[in-house]
């Protein structure tokens, strides 16, 4: 960061915003949700799993889409947002609803 450090300033520290993930904790099967967080450079999604796929991948927000079938139900899958260098720097997980 571009912050000087001073021992005479009268200025409090500054508190690092929250670096979290905005969006649904449960998505439903066939639906298509948005996830944002200003200072993500990519998206992804865990390794291994075909119940949510990113089907738009932009710096700031992604939308993810769940596959429409019943066997997903009750799952958790882990969304990783990336810094410019690859980094993880902030992770989310989704739950897996179904509407009966």
């Amino acid at each position: 960061n571009d912050i000087a450090y001073n021992d005479n300033s009268d200025i409090e520290d500054m508190v690092n915003p929250n670096i979290e993930i905005v969006g649904n904790e449960v998505i439903y099967l066939g639906d298509t949700v948005e996830y944002k967080l200003p200072m993500a450079n990519a998206w992804e999604i865990e390794y291994g799993q075909d119940a949510l796929k990113i089907v738009s991948n932009k710096r700031g927000k992604c939308k993810v889409k769940c596959e429409p079938d019943s066997k997903y139900i009750g799952e958790t899958v882990k969304l990783m947002a990336l810094d410019k260098s690859g980094n993880i720097m902030a992770e989310f997980i989704i739950r897996i609803g179904g509407m009966f």
